[in-house]
């Protein structure tokens, strides 16, 4: 084939570069299969199966990293001290699990309020002045005198709002005021010792400022005051913290006793002391923090605490694990309201607990306890105790 010079006409060789005739350049056909691909072809893209999978591994790299970075900040959490609203949110949780013998606390016993109407002797001065405050608070109505000249006196309008059985208790609920992390113990160099553990700290000593709440303004008068129950007059309380697994919580014996016995068990290489073993350190957090005594007169005594205070559950704490049963706590509890019953008749609210350890033969003991109440009377008894596991408990015969 032949092509023709655009410049003057000359027929040339069909692969000619230049013009024979005048010496023009010949434009050469590219052909269609030899262009360019950058010129012709269409933009080559990503699968979309290619894509799937590449948002796959971007988002599974993500999820990884957040997981180990929440892992890193749960574990450093963790291992803090509670912060202040975990220490708020374990407060109320033991003010709720208390609410009822924190009430009691405000509770008096000084005058068979459960008498819908009494009568007083005009002479007892003393008496018919508390009747004078009663009456100033609605709780007593005067009715004037008898045909002997005693005075008489009859429930008033708030009676049935403070009155609860023969007590006339003075609150009506308890608020959560502050919470304070404390020392362990008041030796520094000790407390840091026994505050730290591997994995951090185990144990915080947290004091709870409580207040009370609907105190009627006539309970508050000099008179009233100077006989507040003395569970009133106390509106802060300390409780260990144990930090285990799933975060903080209020701390019971055996929390108490594994925190110690990983703490030895590091320190001196040795394993950790299963449940019936002794280790000092162990003796040291339980007789610190632990409701229970290592001795019989303080097992004794705690025992008569915790039943003066209505505290149930710690008096069962105390009961040999032989005796214990689910009757127990039922006992306990109609025992109380006999107490309860009999103080009535009088301020025998308990001022002083002593323990005299009489006897004490291998895991035998004999123990007198005197109470002496608040009205001067006192009381004794004698209480038998048995060992179980190198630990004191009441043993009832």
């Amino acid at each position: 084939m032949t092509k023709f010079c655009k410049e003057c006409g000359t027929s040339n060789e069909e692969d000619a570069s230049f013009c024979d005739n005048c010496g023009a350049p010949m434009q050469r056909k590219t052909p269609a299969a030899e262009k360019s691909p950058s010129q012709s072809a269409p933009a080559i893209s990503l699968p979309s199966l290619n894509r799937k999978t590449l948002l796959a591994i971007l988002g599974v790299a993500v999820v990884t990293t957040a997981i180990g970075l929440g892992a890193w900040a749960w574990s450093a959490m963790k291992n803090n001290p509670p912060d202040t609203r975990q220490q708020l949110a374990l407060a109320q949780q033991w003010i709720d699990a208390n609410h009822a013998r924190l009430l009691r606390n405000t509770c008096l016993t000084n005058f068979p309020y459960q008498h819908r109407t009494v009568t007083v002797y005009a002479w007892n001065r003393d008496t018919v002045a508390w009747m004078n405050e009663l009456v100033a608070g609605d709780i007593y109505v005067s009715r004037g005198q008898d045909r002997f000249g005693n005075l008489i006196y009859e429930h008033g309008p708030a009676a049935q709002r403070y009155i609860k059985g023969s007590s006339l208790c003075l609150a009506t609920g308890v608020r959560l005021e502050q919470t304070e992390l404390l020392p362990l113990d008041t030796d520094p160099a000790r407390a840091a010792a026994v505050r730290k553990t591997q994995e951090g700290k185990r144990l915080e000593l947290m004091q709870i400022r409580y207040a009370w709440e609907g105190i009627p303004a006539f309970a508050q008068s000099p008179t009233f005051a100077s006989e507040w129950p003395t569970g009133m007059r106390n509106t802060t309380t300390q409780i260990t913290l144990y930090r285990g697994d799933e975060g903080w919580r209020e701390a019971t014996e055996a929390d108490i006793a594994r925190a110690a016995a990983e703490f030895e068990s590091r320190t001196s290489g040795s394993p950790a002391p299963t449940a019936g073993s002794t280790f000092g350190l162990g003796d040291w957090l339980g007789q610190l923090f632990s409701f229970g005594g290592s001795s019989p007169e303080r097992t004794a005594r705690e025992f008569f605490e915790a039943l003066s205070n209505g505290q149930v559950s710690q008096a069962i704490e105390r009961i040999h694990p032989s005796q214990r049963s689910e009757a127990t706590d039922a006992k306990l509890e109609m025992a109380l309201e006999m107490q309860r019953g009999a103080q009535a008749q009088g301020n025998r609210s308990v001022n002083k607990i002593e323990t005299i350890l009489e006897s004490e033969q291998g895991e035998t003991a004999l123990v007198t306890v005197k109470i002496t109440h608040n009205n001067g009377r006192t009381s004794s008894e004698r209480i038998n105790l048995r060992q179980h596991h190198g630990k004191w408990y009441i043993y009832i015969k």
